[in-house]
């Protein structure tokens, strides 16, 4: 349950809706680091253990395999930092300027 503060009258955490969002946001981000050729990805700041969860999710072709290992590798994605998902997403804005 989400609960209030007694004093303020505010939420602890985010609602439902709001995590769902949230998952959805690095879903499609996963679909975007699975779509990068090895090149692009390698200048990305992904972290080192994601990698081969990318490197599967390319190699399955089969369209509900490829969308089960999407999902696995964006629930390993909500498990890091904020801020890395941050960078990510910079770097990725950054190469689509360029």
């Amino acid at each position: 349950m989400r609960g209030k503060d007694e004093e303020t009258g505010e939420f602890l955490s985010p609602s439902r809706s709001q995590q769902r969002r949230d998952a959805l946001d690095v879903l499609a981000l996963a679909g975007q680091l699975a779509t990068l050729e090895p090149g692009r990805l390698a200048r990305l700041p992904v972290p080192e253990h994601l990698l081969p969860h990318i490197a599967e999710c390319k190699r399955i072709t089969a369209h509900i395999a490829h969308k089960r290992q999407l999902a696995f590798l964006a629930k390993h994605m909500r498990r890091e930092e904020d801020a890395t998902l941050d960078a990510i997403r910079d770097a990725l804005d950054a190469n689509k300027t360029v």
